[in-house]
């Protein structure tokens, strides 16, 4: 990305912020005299700290009509002889140390154009001076330069200063945007500043939180919660099975390949065919299978309303499941009745346990026995068309990981929306779904060896919601989790601390322009610290997240408190 800079604050070859000479020039990084690196303390000009040789500082080139960013990432002792009078037992002062520093170059700023690009048309010459880079000229070559009063996302400060860096909305959501980082390392507060300042910009943002650590979210918020509340703000709501797929049915049903699942499925369909003609059901709701003339009428109607019963969803009654398996369970005998098939029932007999023992499960209540509380399906749609709420928040945190309900809800959630998204519902309003603890929902199959599903509706978001005006935040401590074709398509990345290396892998093969210099920083980032990178900014560098007014309750259990003294 290219970046153009009309106006300059200052001088980027202010004297005062001179920290070495070029003495070594290569293709791919250049090395640094450093006579102040070896000085017990830093520098500071006018309350600014200049590192003046320390690994990580920024710093420019000096040249006639352009400069080159370069990034320090090693710092060593050159001078031999007072290597060795060190190993002595009078200390050296640290003035008559030489230092040599190996810089990476990042990207050039042509002074005549005002364009910043990554490229490298023109290296530094051997005795070129080098300065630090001040902090105001780290946050134009950021950000460039934005028109007064454009909505941005207020997102990190440059290190050691009180200089800020903003983003506008369509260069950090525009193609997605992912936020990785190990456990402590300050996601959680990356993923709550960007929603706040979504919220204070005006835009929308549905916050699916796992772990219920959202709930201070403040102002202009709709708080939920499935299944159990916790707090004083959320509402309880459910989420009906009839916004489920015959698929989400199978994976929490788990039916065999052999009998059971053609007997669930025509089940299913006989059951929804209910809904459409209910004359060719009993009393009690259910499509009864006695005879040759019974199957015929029954299939007839079928093939009348085939479009019909193909759409997805399970508009039916769950209740009747059981009994209508049942009535699946049929044979022709010699003589061509229908006879009741007690072997297939027999089959079946395994998967009527697992629906019936489902169905009244209270941790699948708000699946199956919604009709207590508020539908999250309808509070969407009206969080969607009210002007004065901007975040949407649905704690997941009592929803229970048994049959798979956290996977098939947030996967159907993700599926609504896209639906939603495809029929133009947010053209107008752009909206933002933010996925904490991603790794959870991602690159699942669910069910078994011999039949399984796969939760795929965020992976479709990433590849496709963007032209629709729906895009997706994936914030996760394990991005090796995280499926490669979804996290390339995430246009930029905040990367707190990784310290595993298959995820280190994982985000230099996702982004193709990071070098292992930069990876290098990674495990030893500080809380809050982050790099920034992707499509919107021009070179991954690092920051400090802005804290976020309303924290996350990340803090997990108190032992000394309850331990004894």
């Amino acid at each position: 990305m290219t970046r153009k800079i009309k106006e300059v604050p200052v001088s980027p070859f202010d004297k005062d912020r001179f920290i070495g000479t070029v003495l070594k020039i290569t293709p791919n990084y250049t090395k640094v005299a450093l006579p102040f690196a070896s000085k017990p303390t830093a520098k500071q000009l006018h309350g600014q700290y200049i590192g003046a040789g320390e690994v990580g500082e920024l710093v420019f080139f000096e040249d006639s009509d352009r400069t080159i960013l370069g990034r320090i990432t090693e710092v060593t002792l050159e001078d031999s002889d007072m290597m060795k009078k060190q190993t002595q037992p009078e200390p050296v002062q640290a003035n008559n140390l030489s230092s040599i520093g190996i810089i990476q170059l990042l990207a050039q700023w042509d002074f005549i154009t005002g364009e910043v690009s990554r490229g490298i048309s023109r290296y530094p010459r051997i005795g070129a001076f080098v300065y630090s880079a001040h902090p105001k000229l780290v946050q134009l070559i950021s950000q460039g330069e934005i028109e007064s009063g454009a909505p941005v996302i207020d997102l990190a400060l440059i290190p050691h200063s009180d200089v800020s860096v903003s983003v506008l909305p369509e260069d950090l959501f525009g193609r997605h945007l992912a936020i990785l980082g190990s456990s402590g390392g300050g996601k959680s507060w990356s993923v709550a500043r960007i929603v706040q300042e979504i919220r204070d910009k005006g835009g929308k943002v549905i916050l699916i939180d796992p772990t219920g650590e959202f709930h201070a979210t403040d102002g202009g918020t709709v708080h939920l919660a499935v299944k159990e509340v916790e707090h004083k703000n959320e509402e309880l709501v459910s989420f009906s099975y009839k916004h489920l797929t015959e698929s989400d049915l199978f994976a929490i049903f788990q039916p065999s390949l052999g009998m059971q699942a053609p007997a669930l499925r025509s089940a299913i369909r006989h059951l929804k065919l209910v809904g459409l003609d209910p004359n060719c059901a009993d009393e009690n709701g259910i499509v009864k299978i006695e005879s040759k003339s019974d199957l015929d009428h029954i299939m007839q109607l079928e093939r009348e309303k085939f479009k019909e019963l193909i759409r997805p969803g399970a508009d039916f009654n769950i209740m009747n499941l059981v009994e209508q398996i049942q009535q699946e369970c049929y044979k022709f005998d010699s003589y061509g009745n229908l006879k009741f098939d007690d072997f297939k029932y027999s089959a079946c007999y395994p998967m009527v346990s697992r629906i019936e023992g489902a169905i009244i499960s209270d941790e699948l209540a708000f699946l199956f026995d919604p009709s207590s509380d508020a539908s999250l399906v309808d509070k969407i749609d009206e969080f969607l068309c009210d002007d004065t709420t901007n975040v949407l928040r649905i704690s997941l945190k009592n929803v229970s990981y048994e049959r798979s309900a956290r996977e098939i809800l947030v996967n159907s959630l993700g599926r609504l929306l896209l639906n939603r998204a495809r029929k133009g519902a947010f053209k107008e309003l752009p909206t933002v779904i933010v996925l904490d603890e991603a790794h959870q929902f991602l690159n699942k199959n669910i069910g078994d060896e011999e039949m399984s599903f796969k939760l795929d509706a965020f992976g479709l978001i990433a590849k496709e919601g963007r032209k629709y005006g729906l895009t997706t935040v994936l914030a996760t401590q394990r991005p090796r989790d995280i499926p490669h074709d979804v996290l390339s398509q995430m246009g930029s990345m905040i990367v707190h601390r990784l310290v595993n290396e298959g995820d280190i892998a994982v985000i230099e093969k996702a982004s193709g322009d990071l070098d292992k210099s930069i990876l290098n920083f990674l495990p030893t980032l500080n809380q809050g610290e982050a790099i920034i990178l992707g499509t919107g900014h021009p070179i991954p560098l690092t920051m400090h997240i802005i804290q976020p007014n309303e924290k996350p309750d990340s803090k997990g259990p108190d032992y000394s408190k309850y331990y004894k003294k």
